[in-house]
């Protein structure tokens, strides 16, 4: 992922997510030793003979797919991350979950309920981690990423959870908070097998709904976790008993895409600021099957009827990585305004300045989804608006900045395209470079972007190309100048030559000039 600079942020949580999944993947199909042959090649460069590059580039792979799975199918999320990955063509899923917020003797007494089995592995969340548990020989056999060897033994329920509370989660004294999801392999869901219902689990080890427990600076409730479960009847139940902090709750329900869960929460949602917070947070998050709860909802659909002619939404769902929901959005908004759309797509609208919403056309740049660019572009065709050649240009380097290259490909091509020689007055810093996904640099050079001696041989290295040890220094320090530069500069290291551009459209003029007819006939000699 560094290499080829994916467009992704890499976290703790995210990180330990892929890993934990794909060790469930792989002990599930039964090749627990491999995954730990290939960590042990990647984290010490020990090969073992039958681990083949294949077998590399296929768990770098997996690890990719569990760890930023919108990147691919964006209904889904880190919770729901291992319906990403596959065993034998379908996909892995659940087959029981439950989240509680109690003392270590309750959740030891759960875990005996539910007696993991020994072709089951368990995905165990607290509020920053991440890792996967699974049985073998009696034992419970602990992967976590943070391990020195990766993994640890435990004999039963009591040592376990002492280990999750000290040491893996280290939660403060008192409550243990863990979110627990159970795999099985796809071929064996449709064999019997009777876990306790979450309800009854409740029932016996959950003294209070209302409890939390905490994890360094981060609290575990247990109402915003259970949402991420998307079932109806424990949200009910817990609601019931007492469990508070709504907002939270339905936010974690719009980020997982659970729209069951979302149902008995609305009712609960009267403030109007968090109202129009919900609707801009499942707009940005592009869920479309969330937003149709919502505008099932009386309250929520009369504020969306109140405030969708201010375009807020569009640009919300611009953000949203879901075309056919911008679709539905701008749509809905053309219903009840006659404003002008182009000056709303380019943030140009008086009160999109002054409150901050932003151009949706720059929120789908920065977004990656081609899709909606295209969509936006063809409104402001439909408007009969032109971007000039300086809008061009700002939302290119916008669009290279964010690492995008689907969409850096398609504003530079779509007809009628920005020129080879503006091109030429785009500029990257060799930070920017190191930054810059190899095949989004590839286009820009195709299309007219030069870059110094020492950038091309950086990306001449990203393919892996030789490089000695003098240039490799030389890049260094270049490399560090222009780190600090970067850190004080919002442009990223990627800007464009305002001289340069300058000439370049003088030019431009000069030569269209030339081409037009004189006002005057001239004289035959």
């Amino acid at each position: 992922m560094k290499a080829n600079n994916f467009p992704f942020t890499l976290n703790r949580n995210g990180i330990c997510n892929g890993l934990a999944l794909v060790h469930a993947k792989y002990v599930l199909e039964g090749r627990g030793k491999e995954f730990t042959n290939i960590l042990t090649y990647i984290s010490e460069g020990k090969r073992d003979k039958y681990i083949t590059d294949e077998d590399i580039n296929n768990f770098a792979f997996q690890a990719l797919l569990a760890y930023a799975p919108q990147e691919f199918d964006h209904g889904l999320h880190q919770v729901t991350a291992m319906k990403a990955l596959k065993i034998r063509g379908i996909p892995l899923a659940p087959s029981f979950g439950f989240c509680m917020a109690a003392p270590d003797e309750n959740w030891t007494q759960a875990l005996q309920d539910i007696a993991l089995k020994d072709d089951e592995v368990m995905i165990i969340r607290s509020v920053d981690h991440v890792i996967s548990v699974h049985k073998a020989n009696g034992n419970y056999i602990v992967y976590d990423p943070n391990y020195n060897n990766g993994f640890k033994e435990f004999a039963d329920e009591a040592s376990l959870v002492t280990e999750l509370h000290k040491n893996v989660f280290t939660y403060r004294e008192g409550n243990l908070g863990l979110d627990i999801q159970i795999l099985r392999h796809p071929e064996k869901q449709n064999k019997d097998r009777i876990y306790p219902t979450v309800v009854n689990l409740y029932e016996k080890y959950l003294p209070d709904a209302k409890a939390t427990a905490r994890c360094g600076k981060k609290e575990f409730k247990i109402l915003e976790d259970a949402a991420g479960h998307n079932d109806k009847s424990v949200i009910e139940y817990l609601l019931n008993r007492g469990a508070e902090d709504y907002v939270d709750a339905v936010i974690n329900a719009v980020r997982t895409n659970s729209p069951s869960a979302l149902e008995p929460l609305l009712p609960c949602i009267n403030n109007g600021e968090q109202i129009l917070r919900i609707w801009n947070y499942a707009f940005n998050s592009g869920r479309k099957d969330v937003i149709d709860v919502l505008r099932q909802d009386p309250k929520f659909k009369r504020y969306y009827s109140n405030y969708k002619v201010h375009g807020i939404f569009i640009s919300a769902a611009a953000c949203g990585n879901n075309a056919a929901l911008l679709a539905e959005t701008i749509n809905d908004y053309k219903a009840v305004s006659s404003a002008d759309l182009s000056k709303l797509i380019l943030g140009q609208q008086t009160e999109m300045i002054s409150k901050g919403w932003g151009s949706p056309l720059s929120h789908a740049i920065n977004s990656g989804d081609v899709q909606s660019v295209k969509l936006l572009m063809k409104q402001l065709e439909n408007c009969g608006t032109k971007l000039s050649d300086e809008q061009k240009i700002a939302f290119l380097l916008e669009a290279i900045r964010a690492n995008r290259n689907s969409v850096t490909n398609y504003l530079i091509t779509k007809k009628p395209g920005i020129s080879r020689e503006l091109m030429k007055t785009v500029n990257l810093t060799i930070y920017a470079v190191e930054r810059t996904n190899i095949l989004l640099l590839h286009d820009l050079q195709k299309h007219g972007v030069e870059f110094n001696n020492a950038s091309q041989k950086l990306i001449d290295r990203k393919e892996s190309k030789a490089i000695t040890l003098i240039e490799s220094l030389g890049i260094a320090v270049i490399k560090f100048a222009y780190f600090l530069k970067d850190m004080l500069d919002k442009e990223k290291g990627v800007h464009c030559d305002a001289r340069m551009f300058k000439t370049v459209k003088q030019n431009s003029q000069a030569a269209d000039d030339s081409q037009k007819p004189s006002e005057f006939p001239q004289e035959r000699p």
